[in-house]
């Protein structure tokens, strides 16, 4: 991490709206009531069960003997694209999976609340499952109470799409396991050629309409079932900024689509479409990621000059360390300005809290 982490809900006086009612918009409630609120969501919105990113990246770069720098083998984009040339894309990211089966294995091992039966018997096979379901038999993400987890109380909300670039299914786990018992679909933006047999709910069933009861999913960097679809390396990050530009441009108003065709690469769904007209709240991205860079100039900015209202982008705060509290007040201003090009205010503070507050403006 480059700041040290510490949840902080109050927010900058320079930086964010002056407003009693709510420490996100004026009628946040109300916005969560109409579900005009879309939650998008980090790949490593949970660090206390993925890690830190950077740390994921050199332990990886260790096991592939990376002879890559080590500030470039901290990034986890730069490491895969050195695995992917040296073997080959589809073997970089079987081989990202198989770290991260290997990395939860290795942690479950060292979690005293493990049902170490379990364990035992995951062993010989584990790597036969995909990580989440991996993680899904193993209990995570594991958390005391409900309160804890951001994926259980974003799924408590009453929305019907949720955007991600997570790699795994732990909101479509947590929508399951919701008051309502919802029945999520997952959906893959097929961001490259060859990803067309990857099943969608849009081809399958052509009148369907994400709803509480079926809420939408969408993964826009695709999803550990299908390896080939994931965003990983510099250059699916390009491809993928290159495919989204094109997309921006081709766009319709519906996707209804004639049931004997399939519909057409880059094809975006509607209701994935109409919300980014609702007010959308970032959680857990880290500013200078690719993951959130490559979002922000694909996605976000060419929309943000329409929105009528500012988004929110949940950040950390940087430590406050009187030494420095200059530089760290700089890079505070820095990072408000940053996002106020994109139409964003500022949360600082942890994912869990953010998902917390959320919750707490309609339950609390």
């Amino acid at each position: 991490m480059l700041y040290q982490l510490q949840a902080n809900r109050a927010g900058d006086e320079s930086s964010q709206e002056d407003n009693s009612k709510s420490i996100f918009w004026p009628d946040t409630k109300q916005l969560l009531e109409k579900g005009a609120v879309t939650p998008l969501v980090s790949n490593f919105a949970l660090y206390n069960l993925f890690g830190d990113p950077a740390i994921i990246a050199q332990t990886w770069a260790n096991a592939v003997k990376s002879p890559l720098a080590e500030e470039h083998n901290r990034d986890l984009a730069r490491v895969a694209q050195y695995y992917s040339v040296d073997k080959s894309n589809r073997e970089a990211k079987r081989h990202y999976l198989d770290s991260l089966k290997d990395y939860l294995m290795s942690g479950a091992e060292l979690d005293s609340n493990t049902d170490k039966h379990l364990l035992e018997k995951l062993k010989p096979n584990y790597r036969g499952y995909t990580f989440s379901e991996l993680a899904d038999r193993l209990g995570y993400p594991r958390y005391e109470n409900i309160q804890q987890n951001p994926f259980r109380l974003l799924a408590e909300l009453p929305l019907s799409v949720y955007l991600t670039t997570s790699h795994h299914n732990f909101l479509e786990v947590a929508l399951s396991r919701n008051s309502r018992k919802a029945q999520p679909v997952s959906e893959i933006y097929q961001w490259r050629e060859g990803l067309e047999h990857i099943p969608s709910i849009f081809e399958n069933e052509p009148e369907y309409e994400p709803s509480l009861k079926r809420p939408l999913v969408y993964h826009w960097y695709g999803l550990d079932s299908y390896p080939e679809s994931l965003v990983l390396t510099e250059d699916d990050y390009f491809d993928f900024l290159v495919n989204i530009t094109h997309a921006a441009s081709e766009v319709r108003t519906s996707v209804r689509a004639d049931s004997s065709h399939k519909l057409p690469q880059r094809q975006i769904p509607s209701a994935v479409i109409n919300a980014f007209s609702t007010r959308l709240i970032m959680i857990g991205y880290e500013t200078y990621s690719w993951e959130f860079r490559v979002l922000l100039k694909g996605l976000i900015q060419p929309k943000s000059r329409n929105w009528l209202e500012k988004g929110f982008s949940m950040q950390v705060e940087p430590a406050a360390q009187p030494q420095q509290a200059d530089r760290y007040r700089r890079i505070k201003e820095y990072l408000i300005k940053y996002f106020n090009q994109s139409n964003f205010n500022i949360y600082w503070g942890l994912p869990q809290q953010c998902a917390l507050d959320l919750w707490m403006e309609l339950y609390g």
